[in-house]
């Protein structure tokens, strides 16, 4: 059985669309499930740094771009760093370079079959190889905040998502008071509002330590855990 395959974006920088996929995915394991996360910023300073694993030994993409056709999950997982539960498969700072695009959907076949959720953070749409992997996903999660910033990339963002066979939904980057914006942003879109994703002064210090996003029992946390929720249900048949 292959993972459940979700992929993050941003409609515009610094929403925080890497620290949502590590949030999603610690949820997701302390729920029992098998989860990897897959770095796809190609020129991002890795989502092992994202997450403080960046010391840890493990293979990163650079070791993989020689891979073609079927590989084995398990073991490529094996071979990932982790932590409390989830593989991450991070590019490499170290060894900066675009990842060949032969390489990249094998690989993520390989640790779908492995695992029970596989989360990826996306490149910014248009970018190389967006399309081919969000064409591969159950569901889509775009990222938006309500500056002017964020309304007009999300704005611009959904129209070339619509096409797309995944399930799209909406991920408002605010307080929890900013609910009725992002009902408003998901009407105009036609994208379902996932949930909120809120300012919680314990995910900077996190990102300050070098811990885990999402760790504690802040409201990022919980929003976490309950889009984790519904995002589980929807792909029950």
């Amino acid at each position: 059985m292959t993972a459940q395959r979700i992929g993050i974006i941003g409609s515009s920088g610094g929403v925080g669309a890497s620290t949502l996929v590590l949030g999603l995915a610690r949820c997701a394991a302390a729920a029992g499930l098998r989860v990897v996360c897959v770095d796809a910023q190609w020129c991002s300073g890795g989502l092992d740094v994202v997450a403080g694993i960046e010391d840890q030994p493990g293979l990163r993409w650079a070791d993989l771009t020689g891979v073609r056709g079927r590989m084995d999950g398990h073991e490529l997982l094996a071979a990932l760093p982790s932590a409390a539960g989830v593989a991450v498969l991070s590019v490499d700072r170290a060894r900066p370079g675009p990842i060949p695009g032969e390489a990249v959907l094998p690989v993520v076949t390989a640790v779908a079959e492995a695992t029970q959720v596989c989360l990826l953070d996306l490149p910014r749409w248009g970018m190389p190889l967006a399309d081919d992997l969000a064409t591969s996903l159950d569901d889509l999660l775009a990222v938006g905040a309500s500056s002017a910033c964020g309304l007009s990339g999300t704005a611009a963002l959904f129209r070339s998502l619509d096409a797309l066979p995944a399930r799209t939904w909406l991920v408002h980057r605010g307080s929890g008071a900013e609910e009725d914006i992002g009902r408003a942003v998901a009407e105009f879109t036609g994208m379902p509002l996932l949930g909120v994703l809120p300012d919680d002064r314990l995910v900077p210090r996190a990102l300050a330590a070098g811990t885990w996003p999402g760790s504690g029992h802040g409201s990022f946390a919980a929003a976490c855990s309950r889009m984790v929720t519904q995002l589980r249900l929807q792909a029950m048949p």
